[in-house]
């Protein structure tokens, strides 16, 4: 029997209890392996995984640990005895459900006629996400733009800072205006969060659009993150203009995936560090895509580049992964959203 864990919860927990009993659990199951996922977020080294390590390990019980890849420079992962393996469980969530299950269409072609472009925002909290997006309305580039823009009761307030130069009333009339739902699928709406982990989506939404300006999940993180909002771009055959972390399109880059920073005459935003020059240049980049400026057969090029590399990562994962467990990555981690995972799981 393979188990399947996921155990950020219990991890983050500050009662001993909760992480004894999984280790009791674990231990009448007796299985042939046991895989302790923390493959969601970005997750760095919790020291309450020494006591469930040392467990483990102490009654020859096989284990791995699970943590996605960008915490692998840190030398704290040395301290576990059982091993650790980094994997890109967002690209390889994203391949698995979408180009191996197949549970979600995908656009088959860029579309360089399109005159609109694609902006879905995502937690609204963020200088990323309703910082840009008044940006984009003071700079009248929203006429052109297909957009979603949630807003829970809980986020209102975290919200309303990111535009200390509104008025309430301005800031409540703002948020109204732009609430959208661009393609009827409806977020995990909670008190102070939500949660879309991106699948399911709508393909049309990408059919109809030039390009995306993607509002990545972060803007001060190093390594960068690269999530499933860039990753479904990629897959939907639309060219891009990341919002998100400093050298964000250097990670594509050393992963084989071609960005479109490099495109125009004007220069990059990858590797601008003061946040808000990087949107000014985010911007930037918006408007040369609207203006045309770009040769369309260089950019299908690097469109269908992309997709065929994007396949190859995720299936470099499964081998690479499949090779060093002799265990079917399928059984080790659940590619279905984080909703759907928080369950611990036994095959």
């Amino acid at each position: 029997m393979i188990l399947n864990y996921l155990v950020d919860f219990v991890l983050d927990s500050a009662c001993d209890r909760e992480r004894q009993d999984l280790c009791d659990q674990i231990l009448e199951k007796n299985p042939e392996h046991v895989f302790l996922n923390l493959a969601w977020e970005p997750y760095e080294f919790n020291s309450n995984m020494l006591s469930v390590d040392q467990f483990l390990f102490d009654h020859g019980i096989p284990a791995t640990w699970l943590v996605l890849n960008w915490s692998e420079q840190d030398p704290a992962w040395g301290q576990l005895k059982c091993p650790v393996i980094f994997i890109d469980f967002v690209l390889w969530r994203v391949y698995n459900e979408i180009v191996v299950r197949k549970t979600n269409k995908t656009n088959q072609k860029w579309n360089p006629n399109a005159d609109r472009y694609l902006f879905l925002t995502g937690k609204p909290d963020k200088v990323q996400r309703i910082g840009l997006l008044h940006q984009l309305h003071v700079r009248k580039l929203l006429d052109k733009c297909d957009h979603s823009f949630f807003m829970s009761p809980g986020m209102y307030e975290n919200s309303r800072r990111i535009l200390p130069m509104l008025s309430d009333q301005e800031f409540n009339e703002f948020v109204q205006k732009y609430q959208r739902n661009l393609d009827g699928i409806e977020p995990d709406m909670q008190q102070h969060s939500m949660h879309y982990g991106g699948i399911p989506y709508n393909p049309d939404i990408y059919a109809r659009s030039r390009f995306r300006l993607v509002s990545e999940s972060t803007m001060f993180l190093k390594p960068s993150l690269i999530s499933e909002k860039t990753y479904l771009t990629i897959l939907n055959k639309n060219p891009f203009v990341i919002a998100g972390d400093v050298e964000s399109c250097k990670r594509l880059m050393d992963m084989g995936i071609q960005p479109f920073d490099c495109l125009f005459t004007i220069p990059t935003y990858d590797n601008i560090k003061p946040v808000s020059l990087r949107l000014t240049q985010v911007i930037a980049h918006v408007e040369q895509w609207l203006a045309g400026n770009f040769n369309k057969t260089e950019v299908d090029d690097m469109v269908e580049h992309n997709y065929i590399r994007f396949v190859e990562l995720g299936k470099e994962i499964k081998e690479k992964f499949e090779s060093s467990t002799g265990v079917d990555i399928d059984l080790a981690i659940d590619s279905k959203d984080s909703n759907h995972i928080a369950r611990s799981k036994g095959w």
